[in-house]
């Protein structure tokens, strides 16, 4: 099927012979076609082209020599004038401008001393500092000059005198020194005022001097280095005007000697692009234009070779494209389709006539999914084909010739001859099945990468096709492979390279076998030779899955598509092959994935049970502060109602004690007398002055112990401290305890055995939790009456807390799961099993662990060890996180 795009073009090229546009049945050299339509003999330059040019060199090369030396020697003579300026004068004036500054400077730092604006020990160490600069400045001046010669006879002057007053400024700055040295103002003063203006005109003056004689230096040189500029830029302009004429000329001359030798190969093209291979340009001719015409002859020869091997690799290729799984077809520059494989006529249910010559969207592609049209200006496959792009999706459809509808993953690319777009390539896959059962297979192809190589205009539509087939070929994402009858491959696309692993170069004539894994080599060599001898084929026709074997001795899953075909009487095979380990990973991916699941399911099932277990001690704990809350404000007012009344009690007995003073006073009044010790002994008021006392006390002491409990359940709650802090372990405990004192009293002696351990950065109401869960475990792990014991312990980097019962003891096989969710010894309805499930959660988040021993009759022991610190969360969990072991200590 893919034949009639082919034969179209064939049928194309001979109506234009019958047009006169092409002649196959004349074959005749150019020379003998008629005088009038013959190239038009030319006189040949005196010279040749080459020579011509060689001249030309040869009169330019000095010309260009003269302007390249011109300008570089006027970049050499300013280079070195400026030079002169900046490593003699200007590295010279500014030793002297350090001098002058750091002279000037020392009389305003003397000064300052004066007026107490400069300390006298900052003012020495300047004094110090300048007396080496001043000297090492001037040396540097004087030999920088005498080392150029660059001083002239006014400055060698200065120089003179400015060197003695130089050589005493030393001796000067020391006697400086010294007055700073006693603090002296006024011989400072007295100094500054007279033996430093020597130095002003000694020195200063004579300096300020050589600046400017140093300043007009620099000014001389420069404008010499803007003189040589200007004569360099001159010269350079009159080589580059008698340049200029030269080339104007010379290039006029070889223009006119070109133009005609081009006429005349301009004819024998004009012919070889009108399809007349056998075209010949007569005549003698030398030099280059001779060279030209052998190598059109040649190239003629060439492409009429060409035309054969292109026949040889269409059948090849043509048998390529119809062994693909995937459909495919193509377009003209018009967008009709051309041509189409027989997958793209299975899969779309119309013929390759009805198809032929039609709009690929007006017939398959003219509406959505939906069913909503879909207009062709935002059809994505024409506007690949228009504006030259590469175009791949998977949310496509196409529309069979029965009205359903297919998915398809598609990929477009057009074909380009002379940067134009000629047409273009689809290639659709049904991807309805993966959609459906697996969602994880790799995209079918990648994008098609075409190879452009245009083997010229005058191949015309001929050139065109073979363009779309090799493109097709060595674009695909699929491998292609071609053997013979013996194995050996004969081609490959760069898809197979790359599959295996192999240069194209090293699989060349190889036999197949070298791609095969060695158990399975036998198998196919007896296939091969089975189809060669019979005919009976087991594989061909259909896609099977095998292994691969790559350079480096790996293996990988491939799919497999043979089919074979024949050229002039010679069988090939040739094979499609996928790597498919992709889809194979998926696969494992995905089964991995569905057990990690399941497993994160079931672990998930644990925490949110776990978590509503925190949660309910939470709310407990938020209740009982709640509760604390409430209690505080009534005990503190009966509190201080208690303190009040036992005050004013005792105020009270003071007052009967003193009217019992008036008892003699009133023995002459007996009715008076006798009512009163009635009263006082019918409320029996020694004994009520002995007992009200201790009442109130006892009363105090009640609240108090109201007040401690109070206190335990705000601090077992902590509700107001959820964050890390830290805190004390065996003041934890002992309000915990207090919370569970009624579960315990009646059933265990507690002895406490503390350590005095000191405090750990903690999440308080948290580890609380974990000392309610063992305390209460302890109690009901003793039958009748036992004892607990509390023991705390330190060391450097941990704290640890312990909680030992006298119960019953845990069985052996018990012991390795009572930290397992759910898990619990006691009967069904008294334990949900997520007490010690919880505390092994707290004290691995705390980068903890609990440690559980017990013996059956004797009794349990468990010890919670946390950090002394609280440790980063990606520090390592110490050993036995949270399981069970033997304690130590």
């Amino acid at each position: 099927m893919v034949q009639v795009g082919y034969q179209q073009a064939d049928a194309r090229l001979a109506c234009a012979a019958r047009d006169g546009r092409v002649n196959p049945g004349r074959r005749q050299n150019i020379a003998q076609a008629d005088k009038d339509t013959a190239p038009r003999r030319i006189t040949a330059m005196s010279l040749s082209i080459r020579q011509g040019l060689l001249l030309f060199l040869m009169l330019a090369s000095p010309m260009l020599a003269s302007v390249v030396g011109l300008g570089l020697w006027g970049t050499w003579r300013s280079e070195q004038i400026l030079k002169q300026v900046f490593v003699v004068e200007v590295a010279a004036t500014q030793q002297l401008l350090l001098v002058d500054q750091q002279i000037a400077r020392v009389r305003v730092r003397m000064y300052g001393v004066l007026n107490d604006d400069i300390g006298v020990d900052g003012a020495r160490i300047y004094l110090a500092q300048a007396r080496r600069d001043i000297g090492r400045a001037w040396q540097t001046y004087r030999t920088e000059i005498k080392r150029e010669g660059a001083a002239d006879e006014e400055e060698q002057t200065l120089i003179d005198t400015i060197a003695p007053a130089i050589e005493e400024l030393p001796a000067l700055l020391d006697r400086l020194d010294g007055f700073l040295a006693n603090k002296d103002g006024p011989a400072i003063n007295n100094l500054l005022k007279e033996d430093w203006w020597a130095v002003q005109l000694q020195v200063v003056t004579p300096i300020g001097k050589l600046i400017g004689l140093q300043e007009e230096h620099v000014a001389e040189a420069y404008a010499q280095s803007q003189d040589v500029y200007q004569k360099t830029l001159v010269g350079t302009s009159i080589l580059l005007v008698v340049g200029l004429a030269m080339f104007l000329w010379f290039s006029r001359r070889v223009f006119t000697h070109v133009t005609e030798k081009l006429d005349v190969i301009e004819e024998a093209l004009t012919r070889i692009g009108r399809g007349d291979f056998n075209t010949r340009v007569g005549g003698s001719h030398g030099g280059e234009f001779g060279r030209i015409v052998a190598a059109l002859d040649q190239t003629v020869d060439t492409l009429r070779a060409d035309r054969v091997a292109v026949d040889i690799l269409r059948q090849r290729q043509a048998s390529v494209l119809e062994s693909m799984a995937e459909g495919l077809y193509g377009t003209d520059g018009e967008g009709r389709i051309s041509y189409a494989n027989s997958a793209a006529v299975r899969m779309l249910g119309w013929s390759i006539d009805e198809m032929l010559g039609k709009s690929p969207h007006q017939l398959f592609h003219h509406a959505r999914a939906d069913g909503t049209a879909y207009p062709v200006a935002e059809c994505r496959l024409d506007h690949a084909r228009l504006h030259q792009e590469f175009y791949r999706s998977a949310d496509e459809c196409f529309w069979r010739k029965d009205g359903g509808i297919i998915e398809v993953e598609v990929a477009a690319a057009p074909i380009i001859a002379a940067e134009h777009s000629v047409g273009g390539v689809v290639v659709f896959h049904d991807i309805g099945e993966r959609r459906a059962g697996e969602a994880a297979r790799q995209e079918l192809l990648e994008e098609l990468r075409l190879r452009n190589v245009q083997l010229g205009s005058i191949q015309g539509e001929l050139s065109r096709q073979e363009e779309q087939l090799r493109s097709l070929l060595e674009n695909l994402r699929d491998g292609v492979i071609t053997i013979d009858t013996e194995g050996l491959i004969r081609s490959v696309n760069p898809a197979i390279c790359t599959l295996f692993q192999q240069t194209e170069e090293a699989l060349h004539e190889q036999n197949l076998t070298m791609l095969v894994p060695p158990e399975q080599r036998q198998a196919h060599r007896t296939g091969l030779a089975r189809h060669v001898a019979t005919g009976e084929a087991h594989l061909i026709g259909r896609t099977v899955e095998v292994e691969g074997l790559r350079a480096d001795g790996s293996r990988f899953p491939i799919d497999l598509s043979i089919n074979s075909y024949s050229v002039r009487g010679e069988r090939f095979y040739s094979g499609i092959v996928r790597d498919i380990s992709a889809r194979k990973a998926a696969e494992a991916q995905l089964h991995t994935t569905i057990e990690r699941l399941t497993e994160l399911n079931r672990k998930l099932e644990e925490a949110q049970n776990q978590l509503l277990q925190s949660e309910k001690m939470a709310s407990i704990g938020q209740l009982a502060a709640g509760v604390a809350h409430e209690i505080n404000n009534p005990v503190g007012f009966v509190n201080s109602n208690l303190g009040s009344l036992r005050k004013e009690v005792k105020d009270l007995l003071g007052v009967i004690d003193a009217y019992a003073l008036a008892d003699p006073i009133l023995a002459d009044h007996p009715a008076v007398l006798g009512a009163i010790t009635a009263a006082r002994d019918a409320a029996d008021l020694d004994y009520l002055r002995s007992d009200i006392g201790a009442l109130i006390d006892e009363s105090l002491e009640g609240l108090q112990r109201v007040r401690r409990i109070v206190q335990d359940l705000k601090d077992f709650s902590r509700v107001d401290s959820a964050e890390w802090q830290f805190a004390n372990l065996e003041a934890g405990l002992d309000s915990t305890l207090n919370i569970v004192w009624n579960e315990i009293k009646y059933k265990a002696e507690v002895h406490k055995e503390y350590a005095g351990v000191p405090e750990v950065e903690c999440i308080a109401a948290q580890v609380n939790q974990v000392l309610l869960n063992l305390l209460v475990n302890a109690a009901h792990a003793i039958e009748g009456r036992g004892t607990i014991t509390l023991r705390t312990g330190f060391d450097a980097n941990e704290a640890w807390v312990e909680v030992e019962d006298s119960g019953k003891g845990i069985a052996p096989e018990d012991l390795k799961r009572i930290f397992e969710p759910f898990f619990t010894t006691k009967p069904v309805g008294e334990g949900t099993g997520l007490g010690l499930s919880l505390a092994f959660s707290i004290a691995q988040r705390h980068r903890g662990r609990i440690e559980a021993s017990s013996a059956l009759g004797v009794g349990s022991k468990f010890r919670l060890r946390l950090p002394a610190k609280r440790l980063q969360a990606n520090a390592p969990v110490p050993a036995n996180a949270g399981g069970q072991g033997e304690n130590s200590g």
